[in-house]
């Protein structure tokens, strides 16, 4: 018997659903591969958030500012995850990004449905924003700017390193990350966020349709992140990293 799911929106639904809670962080990460993405009590910080906002490059910004001197769980994008870093008291840093870039930059890769990804959307959030005491809130912009200082705040450190050669490490780091994700030898230019026109030209289409048949779910998508941002690390007088 077959019983491989074809449906982006059922595959997702399943794991979100079964790891939000504690039991079905236990059966999903024996089942997975990836191991070391789930918090566990060797954890040092677990870097999460809503896919495509931002996951990859602070887990790269981690590793180049630390060395790769922690042990960093990160790109579950389940809620049960960011409840046992809290329960275990872990550094729990979640990036936030608008829905407009987030949830059509989903819907582009994982090919699931704007209503689907509008809910995952408001599900995801809405814990965040109701657990916020015990998170840092990053929004994605101040990631993007200031990666260095992301890493600061959350540990402390002011250590000095080349700024000549950030994008190139970052962009070796990102490439080695995803080719360990697919486990192939060559790196799919869909799932790497790479601008490009091509991108979107198909992102504006998503919102465009986003905007017909679903503006109200956006709205409310819209206005559970302004909320978030209320309570995100400011870095606004913080100069470029």
């Amino acid at each position: 018997m077959n019983l491989t799911i074809n449906n982006p929106d059922i595959k997702w639904w399943l794991k979100s659903s079964i790891g939000s809670f504690a039991i079905g962080q236990h059966l999903l990460m024996l089942k997975s591969r990836k191991k070391d993405l789930f918090v566990s009590k060797n954890s040092d910080v677990l870097i999460e958030g809503f896919p495509r906002s931002g996951n990859t490059f602070a887990l790269a910004s981690f590793i180049y500012f630390l060395n790769n001197s922690l042990n960093i769980s990160s790109h579950r994008h389940e809620i049960g995850n960011i409840k046992r870093a809290i329960r275990l008291k872990k550094k729990v840093l979640v990036i936030v990004r608008n829905p407009r870039d987030s949830v059509c930059s989903f819907i582009v890769r994982e090919k699931v449905s704007g209503r689907f990804a509008l809910g995952f959307y408001l599900k995801f959030h809405k814990f965040v924003l109701m657990n916020r005491h015990h998170i840092k809130i990053i929004k994605f912009e101040d990631l993007i700017h200031h990666p260095k200082h992301v890493v600061n705040t959350f540990f402390n450190i002011d250590r000095d390193r080349e700024w000549k050669d950030f994008n190139y490490e970052i962009n070796q780091i990102v490439n080695s990350l995803e080719l360990k994700d697919s486990g192939l030898k060559s790196i799919r230019e869909d799932f790497v966020a790479i601008p490009s026109k091509k991108r979107n030209r198909k992102k504006q289409r998503c919102f465009d349709q986003l905007e017909a048949d679903l503006k109200h779910e956006l709205e409310k998508a819209e206005k559970t992140y302004q909320q978030l941002l209320e309570y995100r690390v400011n870095f606004e007088n913080t100069s470029p990293s």
